[in-house]
């Protein structure tokens, strides 16, 4: 399985596929360099994250890989948070498969609920993009989404007043750089 070697498991240090990866810390008002695709708290909230902490890597069979995690505080004093991972695959197929695990079993994603499934949503600049929402009543609800296009894989796991559905211009920018 594609997942289990490019996993964005976890971001703290438990076992995943980015163990061994580059790790950065950008403070606020600090950026990623430009050539990365980690989405973005500004842009879909409006705020300037606290931090973002970005991993990064390389294999045979994903050239390209980037893993951030960013939180901000929204104006009511919840929380936003946005994990993001990047894959630039090495064929369109391997994206496929990758795409396919993601949106089938979720083991990717840091949710309690991987039975959740992802729904297609209509995004015509790319090749699929894939949402979920799970909300428990308290504080915004959490929200997942898989897109594709060509040989990139872009996954988002997010709280906070934006709906992802409606961000597909947006996200899909994102997979033009």
């Amino acid at each position: 399985m594609l997942n289990l070697v490019v996993s964005i498991q976890n971001l703290d240090g438990n076992p995943s596929g980015w163990d061994h990866a580059a790790r950065t810390v950008y403070e606020a008002g600090e950026r990623p360099p430009v050539q990365m695709v980690p989405a973005d708290l500004t842009a879909l909230d409006g705020l300037e994250p606290l931090r973002t902490e970005v991993q990064e890597k390389s294999l045979p069979i994903a050239p390209e890989m980037y893993a951030a995690r960013q939180s901000a505080v929204l104006p009511d004093g919840e929380q936003a948070f946005l994990q993001t991972a990047y894959y630039r695959m090495l064929t369109a197929g391997l994206a496929q498969t990758l795409t396919a695990e993601l949106t089938e079993n979720r083991a990717g994603f840091l949710d309690s609920r991987p039975e959740l499934p992802l729904d297609p949503i209509e995004a015509p600049a790319l090749d699929g993009f894939w949402w979920a929402e799970e909300a428990d009543g308290i504080g915004s609800p959490e929200q997942f989404a898989v897109l594709r296009q060509g040989k990139q894989v872009l996954t988002l796991w997010y709280t906070g007043s934006a709906d992802l559905r409606t961000e597909t211009a947006y996200l899909a920018s994102l997979l033009e750089k």
